[in-house]
């Protein structure tokens, strides 16, 4: 069946990539701005691995 529309994958957005980008921009946010979320500095860091480890 893939090979019938090989082109469809190529024209198709890559939303895969949508997650990582929120993971990313959260990790980051609980690194640098931990009250964004309502954290404390040491449980943003712990917080971030979570994002990372999900994205």
């Amino acid at each position: 069946m893939a090979h019938d529309y090989a082109i469809e994958s190529l024209l198709r957005p890559a939303v895969e990539l949508y997650t990582v980008y929120v993971c990313a921009a959260g990790a980051f946010l609980c690194v640098f701005a931990p009250w964004a979320f309502a954290l404390t500095p040491l449980f943003g860091i712990v917080t971030s691995a979570g994002f990372l480890a999900l994205g």
